[in-house]
């Protein structure tokens, strides 16, 4: 076993999918609710535990459990027994935004880790292995009373975090230039406690510290039973603060890229909400220094808080414009001047028409509302209004206006649309929305959905508020904004979207040079952790274009060089009639969709709604055959948007005269490839074979794709294949063969054939059961079969991979599979069970075989 995990969740049906998917990757999982954590908390606690058994465990729990003080996390965080066990949070949308400011490292905890739902059991996987390795790491610190590193080598994260983990007394000290302390962090038990630097106490001097880039960190450790407790947060919950905050910091460095700048106050009224997360005696003291003329880089550092907390703070009141920079457009609304008029509206060139329409209308209508949008959708997505005010976006993932204009790309206009003459009417036409909006009050927009059937915008109400307020721009300006990132990125994504990006080691001193502008520091740091454009695009808290831009700065200055490719992994698709028994299924890159069954008007999944057994018991009292149906298009679609993010695709499928699965697979591949967005390399093969026919060619893709092989070299490898895969049936009855498919000796001669116990050999031949003979008795049926198997290869010695399957006759494959290793070559041979597709044919109590000369790479 890899370890134990205690997963944690109030959602029964999370928790029990976990236990078994986790259980199926190595570890021992159980699940508890909120209900069993004391009888946990005593169990992880019980001194029957030995040390390295506690060292291998880890917990996973819902994001709501990470708040309270006095959480599950926290109490074990306070116990020297329990203080290494690392946790992962599963965290919603929501959940990510409030409490990680919508980054994907936002976490920043060293030895913990995080999944936003809805999560890949993949992502899963890699968090725990991450978070494990973390926590093994911190432990070797553990026989340490003191340590010291360079803030280059361990971040002040890991200090605290390895601090933490030991359950240390102490104090960390920040040194630079050498032999001059910047700043000491004091700890008991692993809790921060206390902090302080030569003006700054408490949280800000922690703030304050993390801020830095350059030092040595020594830790001495020691009882602090005399210090004043100054900190009352947990230390993730301190952590997560600082880490929201700096990413609003690093904005303003964008925003304002001088930062001698001086800022003008534009208005003296400061809305509650920002007073109230801000701080009224913060928010005085930046207004002071404003109001004397102080530049931007003084304003971070004499405002008597932490720069990240004073950067985070002016980055507030920018987006409120409460105040402006002489850079910045100025936008209506403020009371120290008369406001512009506002700019006329142009409609947007490459956003679709009926997504701006609807926007206009929840804002014209005042709606409180969330919009949802469904056309060509490979990502949940939605926007919210609040009282005709749009506050709030979200994109999977990604949050605020990087999401709005993500949602905005997903419904561009590839032409520009023709000129339209101004409407006429206007006051006649307001006063019918007025009346439209008197019918339908309660929700306006909903009736023009509903009526438009090909309208991407799916309004839900109500909608529960508060929300994050994430946006703050008037809805023109995102138009414009969004408008003009689309017309940029269709020409940029196409060549650089999939580009490997690296640090030039050489660029040390221009490195030196970007140092206070934190919005070029972000995002070299994102290179250096990501690598390729898409996963910094997807990583970077700023807008795509914001990205893009620093990208391209760093590259003019030479501080990034392209960097050596990553080959994408390749996802095998294939359906249930492939056969895969479940150790074949457990492959790492291998999905199979279930096909459908319907019989008596009742419709069942393949594999999880009706197993085998059952299938054969109500064929067996069937008055007609079961009809075999594929996943829809738009599964295929789904399926197919999911893993294009990271991995190319090869569908390979049984064939398409038995089922259609192909065909929509393939339908929904050319879908994709239309897509201009998508770099993607996705390929379908109809095999023309059935069952274990094709799940040994599944089982060969996925052999070649984890060597590394491209899907065009898998697809030509594989379609080298198919043509000498020999499938081979022995029927125990032809009752099953239907005429209809060609069959000869069905119907009322098979009846009689029946009554004399002879039984069908059956083969493939371009994707159709053929009778190939009949035989009389169990032993003759064998003895033909192995003749038909031996007489198929020219040569004995040849190494074959073979599969066996059956339909309730494990004797006779048994048998079959003794024939098969004392005959021939075998590499190896798997074993499964004849499913619906090929056993709506051959019927109970079938046995087959399947096999094909291995091909040299």
């Amino acid at each position: 076993m890899k370890g134990r995990v205690n997963i944690i969740t109030d959602d029964p049906i999370m928790g029990n999918l976990l236990e078994v998917q986790l259980a199926d990757a190595g570890f021992e999982a159980e699940y508890f609710s909120s209900e069993g954590l004391p009888a946990l908390y005593r169990s992880l606690r019980s001194p029957n535990i030995l040390p390295a058994e506690r060292e291998r465990m880890l917990v996973i729990s819902e994001g709501s459990f990470l708040r309270s003080e006095k959480g599950f996390h926290c109490q074990l965080r306070q116990h020297p027994d329990t203080a290494g066990i690392p946790f992962v949070f599963l965290m919603s949308g929501s959940d990510a935004v409030l409490s990680f400011g919508g980054h994907t490292e936002g976490l920043q905890s060293g030895a913990d880790g995080y999944v936003c739902k809805p999560f890949k059991t993949e992502d899963l996987l890699a968090q725990i292995e991450k978070v494990m390795h973390a926590a093994a790491k911190a432990r070797t610190f553990r026989s340490l009373n003191n340590f010291e590193a360079e803030l280059s080598q361990m971040s002040l994260y890991d200090a605290v975090r390895i601090a933490e983990l030991n359950c240390k007394s102490g104090e960390l000290h920040l040194s630079f230039p050498p032999g001059k302390i910047k700043g000491k962090i004091f700890f008991d038990r692993g809790k921060l406690i206390a902090a302080e630097t030569a003006h700054l106490a408490g949280e800000e001097a922690v703030f304050s510290l993390i801020g830095e880039d350059a030092g040595h960190l020594d830790f001495y450790g020691h009882e602090n039973s005399d210090t004043v407790r100054q900190i009352r947060e947990s230390n993730t919950a301190l952590l997560l603060r600082a880490s929201s905050m700096s990413l609003e910091s690093a904005k303003l460095y964008y925003r304002i890229e001088n930062a001698d700048e001086v800022l003008h106050i534009r208005s003296r009224h400061i809305p509650p909400e920002i007073e109230k997360d801000c701080g009224k005696k913060n928010l005085q003291s930046l207004s002071a220094l404003i109001a004397e003329g102080l530049p931007v880089r003084k304003l971070v550092t004499e405002a008597g808080m932490s720069s990240i907390r004073a950067g985070a703070l002016l980055m507030r009141l920018l987006d409120a414009g409460i105040v402006s920079a002489a850079s910045e457009p100025r936008s209506p609304g403020t009371d120290s001047a008369p406001a512009a008029p506002a700019p006329a509206f142009h409609p947007p060139k490459f956003i679709a028409a009926v997504l701006t329409e609807a926007l206009r209308k929840a804002e014209h209508d005042k709606t409180t509302c969330m919009l949802t949008f469904v056309k060509n959708r490979q990502t949940p997505c939605a926007v919210y209004f609040e009282k005709g005010k749009l506050v709030h976006a979200w994109h999977g993932r990604v949050f605020g206006k990087k999401a709005l204009y993500r949602i905005f790309q997903d419904h561009f206009v590839e032409q520009e649309p023709q000129k339209q003459e101004p409407r006429k009417h206007e006051r006649n036409e307001s006063r019918e929305r007025d009346e439209s909006s008197e019918r339908n009050e309660k929700n306006p927009v909903f009736r023009q959905a509903q009526q438009n059937p090909v309208n991407p915008v799916n309004p839900v109400n109500p909608v529960i508020f508060p929300v994050p307020v994430t946006v703050r721009e008037d809805l023109n300006v995102l138009f414009a904004e969004g408008d003009n990132e689309i017309a940029v990125l269709s020409r940029l994504r196409p060549a650089s979207f999939e580009k490997m990006l690296a640090l030039n080691p050489e660029a040390s001193e221009q490195a030196a040079g970007i140092r206070d502008r934190r919005g070029l520091v972000y995002i070299a740091a994102l290179v250096q952790q990501y690598g390729t454009v898409r996963e910094i695009l997807d990583a970077s808290c700023m807008t795509d274009l914001e990205t893009y831009k620093h990208l391209l700065y760093l590259f003019q200055k030479g501080m990034l060089i392209p960097g050596s490719e990553k080959k994408a992994g390749i996802r095998i698709i294939t359906d249930s009639g492939a056969d895969l028994s479940p150790d074949m299924q457990g492959v790492a890159n291998v999905t199979v969709l279930p096909l459908s069954i319907m019989m008596y008007d009742k419709t069942w999944k393949e594999g999880s709604d009706i197993t085998n057994e059952e299938f054969y018991r109500i064929m067996a009292d069937a008055d007609m055959p079961p009809q075999i149906l594929p996943p829809s298009e738009a599964d295929f679609h789904r399926l197919f948007g999911k893993i294009l993010a990271d991995e190319d695709i090869l569908g390979v499928f049984i064939s398409s005269d038995v089922c259609k699965a192909f065909h929509h697979a393939a339908t929904a591949a050319v879908r994709i490839r239309k897509n201009p967005r998508r770099n993607a390399r996705i390929e379908m093969i109809d095999s023309r074979l059935l069952s274990l026919g094709t799940g040994l060619v599944v089982m060969e893709a996925c052999q070649k794709a984890g060597a590394g092989w491209s899907v065009e070299k898998l697809r030509a490898h594989i379609l080298r294949i198919i043509p000498t895969v020999r499938v081979f049936v022995a029927a125990d009855t032809l009752k099953y063969l239907p005429e209809e498919k060609g069959f000869k000796g069905s119907g009322s001669l098979g009846r009689i054939r029946d009554i004399f116990g002879i039984k069908p050999i059956l083969t493939l031949r371009d994707g159709h059961l053929t009778a190939i003979d009949f035989v009389r008795g169990a032993g003759n049926t064998r003895k033909l079969l192995g003749e038909l198997i031996l007489g198929s290869l020219s040569d004995l010695q040849t190494p074959i991979t073979a599969g066996i399957m059956h339909s309730g006759a494990e004797a006779e494959a048994a048998v079959l599979r003794g024939f098969l290793e004392q005959e021939l070559n075998c590499q190896h041979i798997y074993m499964s069970h004849i499913g619906a597709a090929l056993g709506a044919c051959c019927g109970p109590g079938a046995v087959a075989a399947a096999f094909f000369p291995v091909v040299r790479d």
